[in-house]
C-alpha cells in the first residue's frame, strides 16, 4: 500500500510535467508549507510577501528544500559590485551591462510594514493570491507507492515524518490563518527555539552556515572596511574567522563564516567608493544582511519533535499552482560574461557550473518557481500513533497543518488555504569564471 514517501515522490513527478518546458536541469525540493495569506488582496502586499520567502540560495538534499544563511540578492550584489574584467580585454561591453545591472539592481520597493525595502519577484500568474481566479489552480489526486518507479530518486526522510508541537503551541493548531495569527505562531516559537540575541559585529562573522573562501588579503580588507581606523593583529583575525583546512582549499585560504552581514560586498563597496552609513551605536558600516529573519518553515523545524508516519495507503488531493518566478533585479547578461573575475575569490566559489542538487558555491541554486498548494486533503490507514500526532503537530511531510481538521471516520486530514510547499530551482553557470590575476 502507498507510504507518505511514495505519495511526495508522485508529487514530485506531477510537478515536473507542470514544469517541463523548463528543461530537465531543473531540481525540485520540498520544504515545510509557509501559509500565503494576503487578507486585504493587494497586489503590493503579495508581491512583499512572496519576495521575502523567495529570497534565499538554496541547498537540496534529496528533494529537502535548506535555506541555509544566505540571501540571494546578498550573494548577487558581491558579485555585482565586486566583479571586474579581466587585464588585457577590452572593457567596454563588461563595463557597460554592468552599469545597467547596479541601476537595475537600484530599484527596491518599499514596505507597506515599515521603513525597509526589498527587491522584487515577479510572478506568472501574478493573481496567485486571489481566489476569484480559478483558472490560476489544477486539481489533484495522488497515490503513491511502496516501490518508487523506475529511475526515480528517494525523497528525504525528513519528509516523512509528523513535526510535533510543543504544548505552548498545540491551542493555536485549529485555528484559522490569518496574519495576526501567523504572527502569534512566530512569537511563540521565537520564544521556544531562543535564537541569540544580536551582539558585536565581531561575533556576527562567526556564526552562520555561509562559506566563503577568502585570502588574507582580501581578509583585511574586508576588515577594514568595517573598521575603518582599527589596526589589524592577528589576535582579532582570531576573532573573525574559523580556520577550517580541507583538501580542496590552499594553505594561504581561510573560511570566513558569514553570518549576518556580508563582508566582502562591503569591502567591494568600499573599492567603488560607495558610501557607508553608520550604525547608531558601534560607528561601523551598516550593510545589508546575507539572509532574511527566520522564516516559518525554518522556526517550525527547529521547534519541533519529528516522528515517523506509519500510515499506509496515503493519498494526497489538492489544488495546484505553480508560479513561475523573474527578477528584474537581477542581470543574467552580466553573469553570463566571460573574462571577469572578484578579488578575494577563486574561480567557482559561487557556483561551479553543475545542473542538479550537487552544483556547489555561495550562489549554488537560484529558485525559479514557487509551487503552491491549496485546500490540502490527506487520507490514510492511520494507525493510533499517527492519530495522536494529527492532533498535535504543526506539520507532516512538507504540508503546514495550521488551521486543519482531522475526519476520524474518513481518515482524512484536511488543511485549509494557500501553503508554498516547493521549490524549482536552477543552477548558475560558473560564478566567477576566472580567478582574480
Amino acid at each position: 500500500m502507498s507510504t507518505l514517501a511514495g505519495a511526495l515522490q508522485e508529487f514530485r513527478d506531477t510537478i515536473k510535467s507542470q514544469f517541463a518546458p523548463h528543461g530537465s536541469s531543473s531540481t525540485i525540493g520540498f520544504e515545510i508549507g509557509s501559509p500565503l495569506t494576503v487578507p486585504d488582496q493587494l497586489h503590493a502586499r503579495a508581491v512583499e510577501i512572496l519576495s521575502r520567502v523567495a529570497n534565499v540560495v538554496p541547498r537540496i538534499v534529496d528533494s529537502y528544500f535548506e535555506r541555509g544563511d544566505r540571501t540571494l540578492d546578498g550573494m548577487y550584489q558581491i558579485l555585482l559590485l565586486g566583479s571586474q574584467s579581466a587585464p588585457g580585454t577590452d572593457p567596454a561591453l563588461f563595463e557597460a551591462i554592468k552599469s545597467q545591472a547596479r541601476i537595475a539592481f537600484a530599484n527596491e520597493i518599499g514596505s507597506l510594514d515599515g521603513p525597509s525595502t526589498f527587491h522584487p519577484v515577479a510572478a506568472i500568474p501574478d493573481t496567485w493570491f486571489n481566489p476569484q481566479v480559478a483558472g490560476n489552480w489544477s486539481h489533484h489526486r495522488i497515490v503513491g507507492s511502496d516501490n518508487a518507479p523506475s529511475g526515480s530518486a528517494p525523497v528525504n526522510p525528513k519528509l516523512e515524518k509528523w513535526l510535533v508541537a510543543p504544548e505552548a503551541i498545540r491551542p493555536l493548531l485549529p485555528e484559522k490563518v490569518t496574519p495576526e495569527q501567523l504572527q502569534k505562531i512566530h512569537s511563540r516559537f521565537h520564544e521556544i527555539v531562543n535564537p541569540e540575541p544580536p551582539v558585536a559585529h565581531g561575533a556576527r562573522f562567526v556564526r552562520g552556515a555561509g562559506n566563503i573562501h577568502l585570502s588574507r588579503e582580501a581578509l583585511r580588507t574586508v576588515f577594514t572596511a568595517l573598521n575603518p581606523g582599527v589596526a589589524v593583529n592577528e589576535n582579532q583575525f582570531g576573532d573573525l574567522i574559523r580556520h577550517v583546512e580541507t583538501p580542496q582549499a590552499a594553505a594561504s585560504f581561510r573560511r570566513l563564516r558569514l553570518g549576518h552581514v556580508p563582508l566582502v560586498m562591503a569591502a567591494a563597496a568600499a573599492q567603488n567608493g560607495a558610501a557607508h552609513t553608520q550604525g547608531p551605536n558601534d560607528g561601523h558600516a551598516v550593510i545589508r544582511p546575507t539572509r532574511e529573519p527566520a522564516n516559518f518553515s525554518e522556526l517550525i523545524a527547529a521547534g519541533t519533535t519529528p516522528k515517523q508516519v506509519a500510515a499506509r495507503g496515503v493519498s494526497i488531493e489538492f489544488d495546484l499552482c505553480v508560479l513561475s518566478l523573474s527578477r528584474p533585479w537581477y542581470s543574467s547578461g552580466l553573469l553570463v560574461l566571460p573574462n571577469w573575475f572578484v578579488p578575494g575569490f577563486r574561480q567557482g566559489d559561487f557556483s561551479e557550473g553543475l545542473d542538479g542538487p550537487d552544483n556547489d558555491g555561495l550562489l549554488n541554486a537560484i529558485p525559479i518557481a514557487c509551487i503552491l498548494t491549496r485546500d490540502v486533503r490527506i487520507t490514510a490507514n492511520w494507525t493510533p500513533a499517527d492519530v495522536d500526532a494529527a492532533t498535535t503537530s504543526v506539520a507532516v511531510g512538507p504540508f503546514s497543518l495550521f488551521g486543519r481538521t482531522f475526519d476520524m471516520a474518513s481518515g482524512s486530514l484536511t488543511i485549509p488555504g494557500i501553503q508554498a510547499v516547493a521549490w524549482v530551482c536552477t543552477n548558475p553557470k560558473r560564478l566567477p569564471p576566472m580567478d582574480p590575476p
